[in-house]
């Protein structure tokens, strides 16, 4: 039997407001404040409040530092809709498939051009040489 997991897809955006939400909750459960928090990160009020509202991204490096000023696993700071969130492919609306080259049986781009003697053939895109 075959169970088929529900993907969610999550924009960048998005993720920076749910983890900005997420830190904010675990401020608030900690009884902290984002004064205390810019302090411990080392950044401006200002700085860390862009980072609140979703302006500016989260690095790596703070969301690890946050967890373990707070004690607690990224797994636990981010929870789980953001750890088993996936980012949508880029460019998936763009119709990208349209612009991918058309191969033929051999697997090789149709606008393989044989120039003539000696078996040389070059490629639009980059040289191959057979002899």
């Amino acid at each position: 039997m075959v169970t088929s997991v529900a993907q969610h897809f999550i924009t960048e955006d998005q993720a920076n407001q749910q983890v900005s939400g997420e830190v904010r909750s675990w401020l608030g459960r900690r009884g902290l404040t984002q004064r205390q928090l810019a302090a411990h990160l080392g950044l401006s009020p200002t700085s860390l409040s862009f980072r609140m509202k979703g302006r500016t991204p989260w690095g790596f490096s703070e969301l690890m530092r946050i967890a373990t000023w707070l004690d607690i696993s990224l797994h636990d700071l981010l929870g789980d809709g953001l750890i088993n969130a996936k980012a949508p492919v880029r460019g998936a609306d763009e119709g990208l498939s349209e612009k991918l080259p058309q191969l033929d049986s051999n697997q090789q781009p149709l606008d393989f051009r044989c120039l003539g003697t000696g078996g040389l053939f070059v490629h639009m895109s980059y040289p191959f040489f057979m002899v």
